[in-house]
């Protein structure tokens, strides 16, 4: 995400040093939104979806049909 053209010209007002600093606060945060994404696929998987097996997708335990009556 890219700052906008008024936080740009702030940015450009400030040091070299500071203007470092947060060059390196937007690289980290562009490398973790990719990881994030990449974890989020990866937990989204299922064997219906990739190459694991069945036995690696998590159980949900199916809901009863059933209805209640009244007493």
């Amino acid at each position: 995400m890219k700052p906008s053209p008024e936080v740009q010209r702030e940015i450009e007002k400030c040091s070299e040093g500071l203007r470092e600093y947060i060059q390196g606060l937007q690289n980290e945060r562009a490398r973790l939104e990719q990881e994030n994404k990449e974890l989020r696929a990866r937990l989204n998987q299922n064997s219906h979806n990739s190459s694991k097996p069945p036995s690696t997708d998590v159980f949900v335990k199916p809901k009863s049909l059933r209805t209640q009556t009244g007493d």
